[in-house]
């Protein structure tokens, strides 16, 4: 189950760095805001890190556009807020072709 589809998008943050420098650098890498929200509003949870401090985060697989993104983020119950840590394409090196299961090391 998706924690975070119960989201609008409207308390999606960008992992507090200073406004616009998350999502600047992920603008930087060619990610856009709406394709990171659609991920984690829509996307599969691939893997819960329940211990992340200060909130449990999840790593999230989508297909925007038929290509494989994984968006990183944590959920602050208390305040409804969802904070935006990462978002990349998933590499070959260390995940399996399915973008969901991470190659031995």
């Amino acid at each position: 189950m998706n924690p975070f589809a119960r989201q609008s998008g409207e308390g999606i943050s960008n992992g507090g760095n200073p406004p616009q420098g998350g999502l600047q650098r992920l603008a930087e890498r060619g990610v856009k805001q709406k394709v990171v929200i659609d991920v984690l509003l829509s996307g599969e949870v691939i893997e819960e890190y329940p211990e992340d401090k200060p909130f449990p985060s999840a790593l999230f697989l989508g297909f925007p556009g038929g290509d494989p993104l994984h968006v990183v983020a944590a959920f602050d119950e208390t305040q409804n807020l969802v904070y935006i840590i990462t978002a990349y394409d998933p590499s070959g090196e260390y995940f399996l072709n399915d973008y969901r299961t991470r190659r031995k090391q």
